[in-house]
């Protein structure tokens, strides 16, 4: 049968219970016969360590019924010492999966023939506020910002494009896009979003903005320029601005427009 993986509270608490008891790492206990006149009397051991033991010497001599002591805490501390490796290999892991998985910074870049829909709508793209340098290599936008810039906290203008990241904070990005396009400071803007339909944010835009719902599920781009192989979920594209008319003779191709009530 296979052996059964701990869990990282598990690792943890064979840990604690080890500290506990206590623990020696990096230490043997050696022995030695000696020699002289007091040869073939009797062993001596001595508990050696790499590191100075807390009397500052790297040995200490034993007496032969404190052997059994040591060598329960140079066990104990081998235990401790490969449990410490597997918690940090755990948790290096887990860091590594949360990175991957997270809205925040798992990054999928819009694949160009989308990008170049929206040129064709606007003409061209002055800000991205929610990008990376792999995607500026088609969308090519004035102005871009990345997750080390925080979009969400910089000046808004112009022709806008936004595929904001998803996950709880996507109805800030696109509240911002709208109050940016009403106080003026956006003249234009297509936002890509995934569909939430009973959520306030996206029943919003769904009663204000032209948009089109693609017939097929748009494959994005990670960060590695690897193109996804099978999308979990379609994407909406909402449009702001007075080129509606525009927007729609483009973009209908690519699926159904529905206009707002």
């Amino acid at each position: 049968m296979p052996k059964k993986r701990l869990s990282l509270s598990s690792l943890k608490r064979r840990q604690q219970k080890i500290e506990q008891e206590g623990y020696l790492l990096d230490c043997w206990i050696g022995q030695y016969q000696p020699g002289g006149t007091a040869k073939g009397i009797k062993k001596y051991f001595h508990l050696r360590s790499r590191k100075p033991l807390p009397h500052g010497k790297k040995s200490q001599h034993l007496k032969a019924d404190e052997v059994p002591y040591y060598l329960k805490l140079i066990t104990n501390g081998r235990a401790f010492k490969k449990l410490t490796k597997q918690i940090e290999q755990l948790t290096h892991k887990r860091t590594v999966v949360q990175t991957l998985t997270s809205s925040e910074t798992d990054e999928w870049s819009t694949p160009p023939h989308y990008i170049g829909l929206a040129k064709q709508v606007m003409g061209a793209i002055d800000l991205d506020p929610a990008s990376n340098a792999l995607a500026q290599q088609w969308i090519e936008a004035e102005t871009y910002y990345t997750i080390k810039d925080n979009g969400l906290m910089q000046p808004w203008f112009g022709r806008l494009w936004l595929n904001p990241p998803y996950g709880n904070q996507v109805r800030l990005w696109t509240e911002k896009a709208l109050h940016c396009y009403e106080n003026g400071a956006i003249r234009e803007g297509i936002l890509l979003v995934k569909p939430a339909v009973g959520s306030k944010w996206y029943q919003r835009l769904s009663k204000q903005l032209l948009r089109c719902e693609p017939d097929e599920r748009i494959k994005f781009i990670n960060a590695q320029g690897q193109t996804q192989s099978s999308p979990v979920h379609g994407n909406t594209l909402f449009y702001l601005g007075k080129n509606r008319e525009r927007f729609q003779a483009v973009f209908s191709d690519l699926g159904t427009i529905s206009v707002p009530c």
